[in-house]
């Protein structure tokens, strides 16, 4: 009977997959020409040709896995990717509904209004719509596109298509202090959209219509805000450190809402009614972080230009931020209403070697962050490429090291070599973490395709052999290491 288990057991270790690690991480750029997009042949044949892409500030994929949306300021428009859910390959959408642009329609995309200087995107939990903020131009404000089963994007008509704080009469309603916006976070329940505006230094709340996901300006009371500026001439709520929000987010049980900043260089957080999508600003000092102490917060001299920020799952008890002229991502805790930087080098991770930080790479110049779905690992979008960071059950970071885990050009030991392109401002993950995609900046061309290993590679033969292709040739470094004892075939 002992012979026998053990036969059973040997047998379970060959033919089934390595799962003692569910998540092990680790990313790899998909192979030429699916690993990159490119709005011209500048690559060499290295990337797929696609028309109308540029660098941009934002890129989503749409929660049914189906589509990724990548915005560019330079060219004023969406280009629109159909993914395939296995491979993780994009292919921009054939014809005009491959793209949407500011203005009328061209050959390649069909037009749209004040799509002029869009920087930020955020779907509602349906995928139904998609928000976009548009910098500039008389109606510079949030754009509402429905989206179709196929990912096509429609902008609906007169006012329901566009809300601004420049009222235009019949093609755009009113919003207050929605100047110059930038980033947008929706609340899991898909009630509430917030607005970081870098124009007005200020948070606007807006309703969303849960029977088409159009948008409208929440009230004030007197102790809680639809907009909240730092120095209130249109919003009823005022708000310390609040100079040139950048990113906002909105915590997972709906109670608290974070912004970050440019150049008050802070994080502010915000007490939500889960009810009415209202806002207060949470009382300094302990409800601000700011790297000189400003308005009475808490300093924070690590804090520097915080160009995005994630809260983690759960209550949202952490939120990461990506210090950009610092080279770091810092965690922040949350107790009560008092926002804290996590002690220790498990609230920090470094491109350079610093005193409570945890020693990285690939972190040059880190902008957007991208949260894997099962909370494990912390995508960064850096000046050097793309690096993965491991988050605890506790949600401190720590750096991961080894060509696995950080994709660059130029080329830095020991990182992955990034193909085609040279850096990105934002990153991404797919809902089914599998899939990174990441963008290139103003001035740039270019999408980024990186399969995750959102589960254990496993050694046996099986798996083996029923692997297509293309996924041997890109983890091919990844079972290069798998040893020959299957017993011990894990990858962490």
């Amino acid at each position: 009977m002992r012979r026998l288990a053990l036969l059973i057991f040997a047998l379970s270790l060959f033919a089934a997959p390595a799962t003692a690690n569910a998540a092990p991480g680790g990313i790899a750029q998909l192979g030429n020409p699916f690993g990159c997009l490119r709005g011209d042949n500048d690559a060499g044949g290295v990337c797929t040709l696609s028309s109308d892409t540029w660098g941009g500030w934002e890129i989503l994929v749409s929660p049914d896995n189906k589509n990724v949306y990548a915005i560019s300021e330079e060219g004023d428009n969406i280009s629109i990717y159909d993914r395939n859910t296995t491979t993780g390959r994009l292919t921009r959408k054939a014809g005009t509904q491959g793209c949407v642009i500011n203005g009328a329609d061209t050959a390649t995309c069909k037009g749209a209004r004040h799509l002029d200087g869009p920087l930020g995107m955020a779907f509602n939990p349906t995928g139904n719509t998609l928000y976009v903020s548009t910098y500039t131009g008389a109606g510079a404000g949030v754009l509402t596109f429905d989206r179709a089963a196929n990912g096509v994007l429609t902008q609906r008509p007169g006012g329901e298509g566009c809300i601004a704080n420049n009222f235009i009469a019949g093609d755009c309603n009113d919003a207050r202090a929605l100047n110059s916006p930038r980033s947008m976070a929706t609340d899991d329940d898909g009630t509430t959209l917030y607005v970081a505006n870098a124009g007005s230094n200020s948070i606007t709340a807006l309703a969303i219509n849960q029977a088409d996901g159009t948008l409208s300006q929440i009230s004030d009371t007197a102790t809680e805000f639809g907009c909240v500026e730092n120095t209130p001439s249109e919003c009823g709520g005022d708000g310390p450190a609040m100079s040139f929000p950048w990113s906002v987010d909105v915590s997972p049980d709906g109670n608290f809402v974070y912004l970050g900043t440019i150049s008050d260089q802070s994080v502010v957080g915000f007490a939500r009614n889960k009810a009415t999508g209202r806002i207060k600003p949470l009382p300094a000092p302990g409800g601000c972080l700011d790297s000189g102490g400003t308005d009475g917060c808490t300093v924070a001299p690590e804090m520097s230009q915080v160009w995005d920020l994630q809260v983690g799952p759960g209550a949202g008890s952490q939120i990461y931020v990506s210090s950009v002229l610092q080279n770091r991502v810092l965690v922040i805790n949350r107790s009560g209403n008092t926002l804290t930087r996590r002690p220790g080098s498990s609230g920090c991770v470094s491109q350079t070697a610093v005193a409570d930080c945890g020693d990285g790479i690939g972190l040059n110049q880190p902008e957007g962050l991208g949260l894997s779905p099962d909370g494990q690992h912390l995508y960064v979008a850096s000046a050097d490429g793309v690096a993965e960071l491991s988050r605890s059950s506790t949600g401190g970071l720590a750096p991961r090291t080894g060509s696995r885990f950080c994709i660059a050009e130029p080329v830095q030991a020991p990182c992955a070599t990034l193909r085609g392109l040279a850096g990105f401002q934002a990153v991404t993950v797919s809902n089914d973490g599998r899939s990174v995609y990441a963008q290139t900046p103003y001035g740039d061309r270019g999408v980024g395709a990186f399969r995750r290993d959102s589960v254990a590679p496993s050694c046996s033969r099986k798996t083996r052999r029923s692997s297509k292709p293309e996924r041997r040739s890109e983890s091919a470094r990844a079972e290069a290491s798998c040893p020959q004892n299957r017993r011990s075939c894990k990858l962490t």
